[in-house]
């Protein structure tokens, strides 16, 4: 069945196969727009970075962190906590909030904060899936989510430039043909890594070390490099 909002064809240049049209705005709640003008009225325009670390302060939510973690979250650790937050609740992304002057940088930190979230959440809820924005997603998270026995399903910002591998013949999934890469997936090397993906995969669910340090282990070294490709 054809998707009205999807185009797949080849494109000239780096423009891409993978075109979505925009949906339509929705119109905003009538409430919202009052509240709004009840909020500015009393308090003005305040930036919503201020409101949060209010918000985190007057609730002491940290302590309820703390005791997920199994230690105190104070200083640094609680800054750095308020900014990944912020840049989630906002959808402004790790990168851009990175970017700012704050003297924290990014690193693994997005891809560990999806994966510590959907592992560790403290609830006797089973996670099947994490719906991220473009930050929260990469090669390397796709595979290491699905090891962890959940999938995740993200906003891909530029997916008009994201390319498919086929799983094996070159006439499978014909539809798709102009997103396609020319070669078929690796399946030879995910097989000899194996047994390592598992191991690390493990790390991560065990928790012998942060998920940020494992992840960024896999640009450090070739070894670790082989396992990524996987």
């Amino acid at each position: 069945m054809p998707l009205e909002w999807l185009e797949l064809r080849s494109r000239p240049g780096n423009q891409g196969a993978i075109k979505l049209s925009p949906l339509e705005a929705l119109p905003e709640p009538r409430n919202l727009g009052r509240l709004k003008k009840v909020i500015i009225g009393r308090w003005g325009t305040v930036p919503l970075i201020d409101v949060l670390k209010e918000a985190v302060l007057r609730s002491n939510c940290q302590a309820t962190i703390a005791s997920m973690f199994g230690r105190e979250i104070t200083g640094q650790m609680l800054e750095r906590l308020s900014l990944v937050l912020y840049a989630y609740g906002t959808n402004t992304g790790i990168r851009a909030v990175a970017a700012g002057e704050h003297g924290h940088r990014e690193d693994a930190a997005e891809l560990a904060a999806m994966i510590d979230g959907a592992v560790r959440h403290g609830t006797a809820m089973d996670v099947e899936a994490s719906y991220t924005d473009t930050h929260g997603q990469s090669i390397i998270g796709f595979g290491r989510t699905r090891l962890l026995g959940f999938d995740l399903p993200p906003r891909i910002k530029q997916i008009n430039r994201v390319r498919l591998y086929r799983p094996g013949h070159a006439d499978a999934y014909p539809n798709l043909g102009a997103a396609m890469m020319s070669r078929p997936i690796r399946w030879n090397l995910i097989a000899d890594q194996y047994v390592q993906m598992i191991k690390y995969a493990t790390a991560i669910r065990t928790r012998p070390t942060q998920t940020a340090a494992i992840l960024r282990r896999f640009r450090q070294t070739n070894v670790m490099q082989m396992a990524s490709a996987a």
